[in-house]
């Protein structure tokens, strides 16, 4: 039986998605940092083995250094690359307002209409704690972590269990710290209505297994290729 959110929730993920394309590359265009750790991935950008800066590139794991490093290699010049960060983020952003609002109020309306709400508003401002930003900001990894948090989440809402069940797979790989937590409390959510929406998700299973099989590839191409710690011990 098809969801019924999922009749108008295309549209909300195509339309929001292409508002926060626009927003991050045309109205909110930003230097992203990720891009300078991709230059050092790729190996454009050399820095002495016992430098701080250079253990630091190497250590932080994320699947859009080794995405960037690669389009890094075959030609994409840093401005380019950070354009298409900065829409990746605006993207994720909307998207994850939208799909929100979509799986609580249940109107494609009013889902489309949130980004443009959020952003007039200026309401991602007032964070209580830690800020919360949803383009136009170069912190690459907060803004797509908590984004791709939010539209797996509101993917899950929406009805879309596959491909929430692949993203959340997935999620360690963007950022390990939401991801991480992100699918610890999917589990429980999960555990705890097990036996009313277990039959509908278990079909998703496989799809969160792709996803978690393209974090390990990752993260064994971090350790393998990437990761390069020297040994300062007695030093």
């Amino acid at each position: 039986m098809t969801h019924p959110l999922r009749r108008a929730g295309t549209w909300v993920v195509v339309l929001s998605g292409i508002i926060g394309v626009y927003a991050g590359v045309v109205l909110f265009p930003r230097w992203q940092v990720a891009v300078e750790t991709a230059q050092v991935v790729a190996g454009l950008v050399e820095y002495p083995r016992d430098n701080p800066f250079y253990t630091y590139h190497t250590k932080i794991w994320t699947v859009m250094h080794q995405a960037g490093a690669l389009l890094l290699l075959v030609g994409v010049p840093e401005k380019t690359l950070s354009l298409i960060l900065s829409g990746l983020m605006g993207m994720l952003s909307c998207q994850a307002l939208s799909l929100t609002a979509y799986a609580l109020s249940g109107s494609a309306t009013v889902a489309v209409g949130m980004p443009f709400l959020a952003f007039a508003t200026r309401v991602f401002d007032h964070g209580v704690v830690y800020p919360i930003a949803l383009a136009g900001s170069e912190h690459t990894y907060g803004v797509v972590g908590l984004s791709a948090a939010g539209v797996t989440l509101g993917l899950f809402g929406a009805g879309y269990v596959r491909s929430g069940a692949f993203l959340l797979g997935l999620l360690p790989a963007i950022h390990p710290a939401i991801g991480v937590w992100t699918m610890a409390a999917a589990t429980v959510a999960l555990a705890w209505e097990r036996r009313a929406i277990w039959p509908a998700y278990r079909y998703a299973l496989w799809w969160f297994l792709a996803g978690a099989g393209v974090t390990v590839a990752s993260g064994l191409h971090q350790w393998a290729f990437i990761l390069d710690v020297p040994d300062t011990e007695g030093e």
